[in-house]
This record gives structure tokens, sequence and C-alpha cells, in this order.
């Protein structure tokens, strides 16, 4: 790997807890990718024992940690682990070598570290790189995940409140993460969407793989235990079309929804790349966030309820803290399934017409991913872009 003398200073590390190549999109994604404004970005992959490597179909250097440039101004680290890298005993040795790995990057890169800015607090690595500042983005409360994260929630329950104390700065990205931080003065950046993305979906290709008839109400997004599936069912016994895009969480088991999915005005078309989502909304007439009242859900911001405004479709929500903090009419709020139910029947009822569509367009326009991350870009002393800058 090789990289231009300087072009590299001053860059962003961003420790994901996603790899960077994927299907799905995540908000460390989309800060990474218009955070290169204003600084070059090195997006760190969670670490991967060779194990897990070898089953992810990622072959070369099972044992080494190894550093490539992906897109102008964004390199990708993808790290290297000990087996069970999570583990309380073994993680201050996967943390060792995790340190070790981001030294030689930032060498590799000839360059230096303004930030270091954490999305997974597990891996720890604050203070590896000689950076200027410290930033735990809160974009989840790990601590109330116990049936998403598996055994060790705990443990990265602890690794949060760990990064919230040795942060420079905490970001908080939905009201209840503001307050479970609010100690730590922390700074509001609620999640965001990229307009653009969705702004053709109407002339978008018809997916090959959808048999529903229409309207159909569709949710995107991963099918796991944060789905309310008294909402998905109450939905399919109305007698519309339900379509479901996205991957399964592996703690959630496909035997829960058996009875929804042979129902035959359901379908499940499984996980699709992300560039292929407006084919997908293309056909599907109210987006639907059925997420139950958890104290995990209550700390998100799902960015699925401005992608499905960008794309100028019809919304119906649970109540969770975020959507209400949204303050739209554009999006319909329901919690019990039947409720939520009559909601979807409300928004079929309205239509997407051409001035709704403005409408809730308009909307998403101001909450773009590029307005959030001008406002992190300044919290932590990065520069204004110039003419060379690369604009997103």
């Amino acid at each position: 790997m090789t990289a231009t003398k300087r072009e590299w200073r001053g860059l962003v590390v961003l420790v994901a807890g996603t790899p960077w190549d994927g299907n799905m999109q995540f908000a460390s994604h989309h800060v990474a990718r218009h955070l290169t404004r204003y600084a070059p970005v090195l997006y760190v992959e969670p670490p991967q024992s060779p194990v897990a490597r070898w089953r992810r179909g990622d072959r070369r250097n099972l044992v080494r940690s190894r550093c490539r440039v992906v897109e102008p101004r964004i390199a990708v680290l993808k790290l290297a682990a000990p087996p069970h890298p999570s583990h309380p005993v073994i993680s201050p040795f996967a943390r060792r070598i995790a340190h070790f790995a981001l030294r030689r990057a930032v060498r590799s890169l000839d360059g230096d570290v303004q930030a270091v800015m954490t999305f997974a607090p597990a891996t720890r690595m604050f203070g590896a790189c000689g950076e200027r500042i410290d930033v735990y983005y809160a974009k989840d409360d790990f601590s109330a995940a116990g049936d998403l994260l598996g055994r060790y929630s705990g443990h990265i329950g602890a690794a949060e409140e760990w990064a919230a104390s040795h942060a420079d700065l905490v970001v908080a990205h939905s009201p209840t993460l503001m307050e479970r931080w609010e100690v730590y003065t922390p700074l509001f950046i609620p999640n965001g969407v990229d307009p653009a993305a969705f702004e053709e979906v109407d002339a978008a290709p018809l997916p090959s793989d959808v048999t529903l008839p229409r309207p159909i109400v569709g949710f995107v997004g991963h099918m796991s235990n944060r789905v309310d599936l008294s909402i998905l069912r109450a939905i399919a016994a109305s007698g519309r079309s339900l379509l479901i895009v996205g991957p399964r969480q592996s703690t959630f088991s496909v035997e829960r929804i058996a009875d929804l999915l042979a129902r035959p005005n359901v379908q499940w078309v499984g996980v699709k790349p992300y560039d292929d989502l407006p084919s997908y909304l293309r056909v599907i007439d109210v987006g639907i966030v059925p997420y139950d009242d958890s104290a995990f859900n209550r700390a998100s911001f799902p960015l699925k309820t401005l992608e499905y405004l960008a794309a100028g479709r019809p919304v119906v929500a649970t109540g969770l803290p975020a959507v209400h903090w949204l303050g739209t009419d554009l999006v319909r709020i329901a919690d019990d399934p039947d409720a939520f139910a009559g909601a979807v029947e409300a928004a079929i009822a309205e239509g997407v017409d051409d001035a709704h569509i403005r409408a809730r367009r308009e909307f998403a326009r101001d909450h773009s991913w590029a307005a959030r991350v001008r406002s992190l870009a300044t919290a932590i002393g990065l520069p204004e872009p110039d003419d060379r800058s690369i604009d997103r």
C-alpha cells in the first residue's frame, strides 16, 4: 500500500463496530464518508480471529492485520485478533495487538492523527496513536442489548462506561443517550440521511424477486429481537402485502416467524446491497419501523425512518423517543398492533402523490448526514474544507 506524502495528515481514526465491506450501510459508514470533506479517515474494522476471517471467506493473511485504501481519503484497517477477542480474559491481549496494528497503519500512511473516534467501545483504542482528541460516539445502549449481543453484553456495557469517562468528547445520537451520558455534557448528533441516494427511487429498476401485489407495506432492516412481531402479524392479518428486506440477526430464530412467512401475502427477500435499496423502496407504498418498547430500542435512532421519507414514502413507526424528537406528522406513530395496522391503512389511503412526496423529501433534506457531520467536524477541531476537498 502506498500513500502520497502528507495526504493522511490530521486524519480521523474511526473505530467501527461493523466491517467496511458488506450489504448494509450503518452510521459509521455515513460518518466516515462525510468526514472526508474535512480530513482523511482510517476506518478500523472490528477485530476478527483467524477462524472468523475464514468463515467470512477472507482467507488472506489470516493472522495479520492489513490496511488498504478503498476510496479517496478513506483507508480501512482490518484487525487480526486471537480467538474470542471480546472475552474478558482475552481482550487485554487482543487490545495490545490492535494498538500495534493501528500505529503501524498510521506510519504506513505517513499520517498523524487528529482524533480517535470509537463507535465500538469494546475495542479500546484511545491513546494508541498519539491523537489530539478522543471521541466516544454513543450510537446504541449496548448495556441493554443482552438478547442481541449474547453473553458478553455486560462486558461491553462496562466498556461503554470506560469509553465515556476517558473521552474528551461524548457524542450521543438519540434523546435517550443524551440523558444517559448527561454527566459528560454530550454533543447531540442524531442519525441523518443522504437525500441524493433516494431521489430517483421512482425511476429505479423494479426488483425481479418481489411477487407481492400492491400496495406493499415494507420493512427494511435486520430481522432481530428488536422487532415487534405482533405488529408484523397484525399487518399480515389485515390482508396487506408485507415485504421484508434485510438480513437475519444471528440471535434471531427464523422459527419464530414461520407462521408469518407461511402466509401468501408475506415475502422475505433477504439481505440486499445498499445500492439496490431504491429498487425495493420503489415497490413499497408504506415504510414501517416496528420496534418494540425495549431499553435498547428507546436509545436507538433508526436510520430507516429518514430513508423512507427521503424516498418519498409514508412512514408508520412505534413511539421511540427518536421518532418523537423528529416532531413531524409525516411519520404516523402507533404502538398497539391493531392501532399500528390501522395507521398503515391510513397511510395507504393517503397515497404516494407528488405533493406528499415533496413534503417528505424536503423534511429529509433538513436532516442530512452532511449537516450532521459538519457539527461533528467543528467539535473535533477539523478545518473547514477548501476547494481541494472532496465534496459528497
